[in-house]
């Protein structure tokens, strides 16, 4: 009986531990944060819920609309991937950049990013540049 309690016990702390070393990394910031408006900026800061592999994360940028005329038109164009770089002031954070500020739209960044166990996860962040 001992025995079989003790392999009972091995198995749910075998299994508990599994759980734990799979969990998904969740964005928990960024800046700029989702559905804000903000000056033009050429930084995009993930933070996340644990550490990520930059050589593995990344973003995609997407520009949704754009002014022109005065006005904001709809559209699609993706701008490119942009590669991520570790943040040094903080080990669960990504800095993306791109090589000139943007200029007045509607963005969406699609981000991917890799925790310590190799799993990916994904997510989008919408932002207005004025």
């Amino acid at each position: 009986m001992a025995r079989a309690t003790l392999l009972s016990v091995a198995l749910l702390s075998a299994m508990s531990l599994g759980s734990v070393a799979r969990a998904e990394v969740l964005l928990v910031a960024s800046t700029p944060a989702d559905k804000t408006i903000i000056a033009p900026t050429a930084r995009i800061a993930l933070h996340f819920s644990e550490p990520v592999d930059a050589s593995s994360s990344g973003g995609s940028l997407v520009e949704t609309a754009m002014m022109m005329g005065g006005r904001m038109m709809s559209m699609t164009m993706t701008l490119g991937p942009l590669a991520a770089a570790p943040d040094p002031g903080d080990p669960n954070g990504l800095i993306l950049t791109t090589r000139k500020p943007l200029s007045s739209g509607a963005y969406r960044l699609d981000w991917r990013a890799t925790g310590a166990d190799a799993r990916a996860s994904h997510g989008a962040v919408t932002f207005t540049v004025q």
